[in-house]
């Protein structure tokens, strides 16, 4: 596998602001961040964090590059979900009778799959937290590659993380969607889905121009074709599997999530099979550039000596 080097990955992540400063403007959003000092401090820590000198000791080095490794995956989320406001902006129309039709074909009813597990509350509670996992197996798994040693897989999900999202990005551009739960039953249920229905209002406002100022800390996640939930279990379960005591929970984990996904993200079944073929790809693309690169060893996060 392709060792990613760290400034080759803070390169993508500032070259990702830029372009999003500059799709930004384009479609006339602007961003409120003197509403949210907070997240202003969490950015300005994680860019001064390639500027920090290597902690002497190894715990230090590796607790170093857990927070780096977090905050970098942090600004590529927030950088992705300000993306897709853009990229709504600028698509029309919706792509639910097709996508509706593919589910059609596989032979998956979706609306039989929201009303088994509507009527049944205890399987509502465990597929919501199965959806809502997402906001912390992320941490989980890149915590566990820093601390394990294995700064080096850390760097090549990131990676993985990045190209995805820009893979989904240009899907969403040609199937913009509704949503499953919309176009099966509507929006008025005894059982609204975690991921919701605001991402249709906020589609509408951006084609319209009537976003304006956009929340970074208050954003929808508006795609339904790919899943982006599925393409990150994926990658997940790819990134946590050289950390023995995460492979296997996270498999399970993450795997539950992508079952869950169709009903709590109200999602149709072939947005879930988008998502994984997007994460594939992604994986794909790091084992060409390998066959590709220089022969040269992977990083590993050694032991660190007094005088480095």
């Amino acid at each position: 596998m392709v060792a990613i080097s760290r400034p080759c990955l803070w390169l993508m992540i500032v070259m990702a602001m830029v372009a999003t400063a500059i799709g930004m403007a384009v479609a006339g959003f602007s961003i409120d961040l003197m509403a949210n000092p907070l997240l202003i401090a969490q950015g300005v820590v994680a860019l001064s964090l390639p500027l920090w000198r290597k902690a002497p000791g190894q715990l230090e080095a590796r607790l170093t590059t857990m927070f780096e490794l977090i905050a970098m995956f942090t600004l590529l989320s927030i950088l992705g979900a300000l993306g897709t406001y853009i990229v709504a902006a600028g698509s029309s129309g919706y792509t639910d009778p097709a996508l509706a039709a593919a589910d059609i074909a596989m032979g998956f009813d979706w609306a039989a799959a929201y009303h088994f597990v509507a009527e049944r509350p205890w399987l509502i509670l465990a597929s919501r937290a199965a959806y809502l996992s997402i906001f912390m197996s992320p941490v989980i798994v890149l915590a566990g590659l820093a601390l394990g040693g294995r700064r080096d897989r850390g760097y090549q999900f990131l990676a993985c993380f990045a190209l995805a999202l820009g893979l989904t990005l240009i899907a969403f551009h040609y199937f913009p969607a509704r949503g499953a739960i919309d176009y099966h039953v509507g929006v008025d249920v005894a059982h609204m889905p975690a991921a919701g229905v605001g991402h249709i209002d906020v589609i509408e406002a951006a084609r319209a121009g009537a976003l304006g100022v956009v929340d970074p800390t208050r954003l929808f996640g508006i795609i339904t074709f790919p899943s982006f939930h599925a393409t990150t279990a994926v990658l997940l379960i790819w990134g946590a599997w050289p950390v023995r005591l995460l492979r296997w929970p996270m498999a399970a984990l993450n795997i539950a999530m992508i079952v869950a996904t169709p009903v709590e993200g109200g999602h149709y079944l072939i947005d879930v099979f988008g998502g994984i073929a997007i994460a594939g790809l992604a994986i794909a693309a790091l084992h060409l550039l390998a066959r590709i690169a220089r022969p040269g060893s992977v990083e590993r996060l050694r032991p660190l000596a007094a005088s480095e």
